[in-house]
């Protein structure tokens, strides 16, 4: 549940269609997902999931799959 949620957010940021992303997804494959837009990524699911990440933990991201870790890890833990 918490992964398509995540996916959903990818796609109201990113404008990327959920079927098109992998848990190898990273910045570099997909066009809009600049600095930017990894800001409001990470500020729309920490809203939407009632959540924090650090700047550490934002900044060690490399893909889709690292994201839904930490996500999830941070849902269980919260």
């Amino acid at each position: 549940m918490i992964d398509e949620r995540v996916l959903e957010i990818l796609e109201d940021v990113l404008g990327v269609a959920p079927e098109e992303v992998t848990e190898e997804t990273s910045a570099a494959d997909v066009d809009r997902w600049d600095s930017l837009h990894h800001l409001r990524l990470i500020t729309a699911i920490e809203d939407e999931l009632g959540i924090s990440f650090t700047m550490e933990e934002v900044e060690s991201l490399k893909n889709v799959g690292d994201l839904n870790r930490l996500v999830r890890d941070k849902v269980n833990v919260d």
